[in-house]
């Protein structure tokens, strides 16, 4: 779960680093230090390995409200719903086949390669994507 709250603060992170201000996430993380300092000061002791994963989970539950918020007051959008939604629905469907797939060595890579493309072919169907974003990507990879 805690995972999850990081993957929103970085990536909200980013989009506030790519409109010029990089020092209000760096701001935030430096606040949230002390705090889980403090949690897992509190709670390791009684939890053990389970404190110190509650008291980062709840440090990065702050951290991602914190910049929710202020992508959201900054830029007055967030996500759209539908968006969200495909975006889940296609990362639930990798989930559960990667968690049914058990492979090591050499052919996680493989896996993980076909997992990358089959995640985009669906973002393709439920019209995630379209040809414009692809066009886009293929540009960023453009040698020159």
């Amino acid at each position: 779960m805690g995972i999850s709250f990081l993957t929103v603060f970085i990536t909200m992170s980013m989009v506030i680093v790519g409109s010029g201000k990089p020092t209000v996430p760096m701001a935030v993380g430096a606040g949230l230090v002390p705090l889980d300092v403090l949690l897992n000061v509190f709670l390791i002791p009684p939890l053990q390995l389970e404190g110190a994963a509650l008291a980062t989970t709840i440090t990065a539950f702050i951290g991602m409200i914190i910049i929710v918020f202020y992508v959201l007051i900054k830029f007055n959008t967030l996500l759209k719903v539908m968006s969200f939604l495909r975006i889940f629905i296609a990362s639930l469907v990798i989930f559960f086949i990667a968690s049914w797939l058990n492979v090591s060595g050499i052919l996680i890579i493989v896996l993980y390669i076909c997992l990358l493309v089959l995640y985009v072919g669906i973002l393709y169907l439920i019209r995630e994507l379209n040809r414009e974003d692809i066009k886009i990507v293929k540009e960023l990879f453009k040698l020159k």
